[in-house]
């Protein structure tokens, strides 16, 4: 049995998905966040008022002041970690920009993850809008390409040539790719033929 968050009303659940749902209707969605907004901008200007319309690290009256909520957020704004909206006067701060930067700065960032590095070994943790869930640094980044590209002698799997080529590479050159590519999968002649005729 699952209720609305807005009306109270019981949500049907009919599919799997549906145990997610917190709202029994779109209008009732938008409503609560209404009441939401509504609250938040409210408690907002009493918490610039409480404050003397300064920052309350700072002191500084010049800057635009923001509402920063003290409880960490996981999903969003203003959400605490029991996943509720937490707009109250007790848990909001009044920050200038400067400061409000400096305090999201701080501290371990939302939705990091932990990784090992393929190049070291290490373990280490990576931010996934970033591009480092491979490496722990951009040195072993690049360590790891310069090895690719290292030249090593080779003998090419068609022509039997001896060459200087990557660790993965097969073939001296295309036309030996090509060639080893049509003698496995070329089409026959009497394909190519009838096609021809029609």
């Amino acid at each position: 049995m699952k209720f609305c968050l807005n009306c109270g009303k019981e949500i049907p659940i009919i599919k799997s998905r549906d145990q997610n749902k917190k709202y029994c209707c779109l209008s009732c969605v938008y409503e609560y966040r209404r009441k939401v907004s509504l609250s938040l901008r409210t408690n907002r200007k009493k918490a610039i008022k409480r404050a003397g319309n300064k920052c309350e690290i700072c002191g500084r009256s010049d800057l635009i002041l923001h509402a920063h909520h003290k409880k960490k957020a996981i999903y969003g704004k203003g959400h605490s970690a029991t996943n509720k909206n937490d707009n109250s006067l007790s848990n909001l701060l009044v920050l200038c920009i400067k400061c409000h930067r400096q305090n999201h700065s701080k501290g371990i960032k939302r939705f990091t993850g932990n990784a090992i590095c393929m190049n070291c070994g290490k373990n280490f943790k990576y931010y996934p809008k970033s591009n480092y869930g491979k490496y722990c640094s951009k040195e072993c980044m690049y360590q790891t390409a310069k090895e690719r590209v290292v030249r090593v002698k080779k003998i090419c799997s068609f022509c039997n040539k001896e060459y200087n080529g990557i660790k993965k590479s097969k073939f001296c050159s295309v036309k030996c790719k090509s060639k080893d590519f049509y003698k496995k999968y070329g089409r026959k002649k009497n394909q190519t033929t009838n096609r021809k005729a029609e």
